[in-house]
């Protein structure tokens, strides 16, 4: 189940870019997107701009008692960011933004207990999101993007080719006695677009919708089987393997409203159609081999955030936010050990220098609780996988915006 680990995806940093096509062009050549970083509110030029950030992330995935004796499961990732937008005109703003939308990054010891569901599970995406903001009059705004979504991923586990030999009645083989690995790799490029509308009810309050696409992927890559027994060898072996996987979309409704010159206060509703992702089936070329499913049945979800700013003075603001953020596993038999997700609760604190005229640079941590996730998996109809998960998530993230 490498799809979309809401360990990154649910970060949002990356909604600087999402939202990049909700601006507003005024008179007081002020270029604001409703953009929600977590819950944070940020603010941009209409002028040639660009900006850069990256988030730290260490996630803790372990696990109570011995059925998780596999070690901490989670991994620190760096996840960049980058945007560019430039005046076209008096109505007309282009821009580009590059971030990763989706992620996964858990590793177990190869002889833990439940290898035979997960060992590594790795997937990087990048989304290349050029856009466009037209001004139809003083108080809206339309957005449109195209996206260009890669994806990377390797997903490895062991087989308990001991259970298939004392199925089979071969001598000397015994269930967890005789492992092998199977390593999968592979790689896409996938299409979408979003859309973005934004409306100024006055100019202290503005609000915003915006809606991304699917994106169908078909990974295409290789499977690589280790220490596969001699009986067996003739039908496990490297080849070539596809899966097809689809991204989901979403709706969102942000609102922004600034009540005095030091106060502002906005919040996020986001709808997820996760239940896309209903299983993972991983095809192999040769006809002999078994293709591979794991059905996770994912259902759709909501995230809703509130967050306020504060200006501590002319040139430095103080940012904090919370959300909840609501899990598409629908219960421990769905849950996997790729990613023992639950229910989060976001805790989010921020601060912004405005260095000069023309720099600006932000700072931010992110605390997220996570609900302790519970499993009891059965993959293959044998190997059962139950307990108690403890897990959170830290965010350390820096950007800088320039104009010229």
């Amino acid at each position: 189940m490498f799809l979309l680990s809401r360990v990154f995806s649910s970060i949002n940093f990356a909604k600087i870019i999402t939202y990049i096509t909700l601006m507003k062009i005024s008179s007081k050549n002020t270029l604001r997107g409703c953009a929600i970083l977590g819950v944070v509110f940020l603010p941009f030029i209409i002028q040639p701009c660009f900006g850069s950030g990256y988030a730290i992330i260490e996630q803790s995935v372990t696990g109570l008692g011995n059925a998780f004796s596999g070690g901490d499961a989670g991994e620190s990732a760096l996840v960049p960011n980058f945007y560019y937008a430039h005046p076209a005109g008096d109505n007309l703003v282009l821009a580009l933004g590059i971030h990763v939308p989706f992620g996964l990054a858990t590793e177990y010891d190869a002889d833990w207990v439940g290898r035979y569901h997960a060992i590594k599970s790795d997937l990087k995406s990048i989304n290349f999101n050029p856009s466009l903001a037209y001004r139809l009059s003083y108080k809206m705004t339309l957005g449109l993007g195209f996206s260009v979504q890669q994806l990377e991923a390797e997903l490895s586990n062991a087989i308990d080719f001991g259970l298939a030999g004392f199925s089979l009645g071969i001598p000397g083989f015994a269930p967890n006695g005789v492992d092998a690995k199977i390593t999968i790799t592979g790689d896409d490029v996938g299409y979408g677009y979003n859309i973005g509308f934004l409306y100024e009810v006055s100019e202290d309050t503005r609000f915003g919708l915006h809606y991304r696409s699917h994106i169908k992927h078909t990974l295409e890559g290789n499977a690589y089987f280790v220490d596969v027994p001699a009986p067996f060898a003739g039908t496990f072996f490297d080849q070539p393997a596809t899966a097809d996987v689809t991204t989901p979309e979403t709706i969102s409704i942000s609102l922004y409203h600034q009540p005095n010159d030091a106060w502002a206060l906005m919040g996020d509703f986001t709808w997820t159609k996760w239940d896309r992702f209903r299983e993972l089936a991983v095809d192999f070329s040769n006809i002999g081999t078994p293709d591979s499913s794991s059905v996770v049945n994912w259902g759709n979800t909501i995230r809703l955030s509130v967050g306020a700013s504060y200006n501590l003075s002319e040139n430095i603001k103080l940012r904090t936010g919370l959300a909840y953020d609501q899990s598409p596993i629908s219960g421990p038999k769905n849950r996997t050990p790729r990613i023992p997700d639950e229910d989060r609760f976001w805790v989010a604190f921020g601060l912004s220098i405005y260095g000069t005229e023309n720099a600006f640079f932000h700072w931010a941590y992110v605390h997220i609780f996570v609900d302790d996730p519970v499993i009891d998996r059965t993959e293959s109809s044998t190997h059962n996988l139950k307990g108690v998960y403890d897990a959170s998530v830290d965010i350390i993230s820096a950007q800088v915006t320039f104009k010229f």
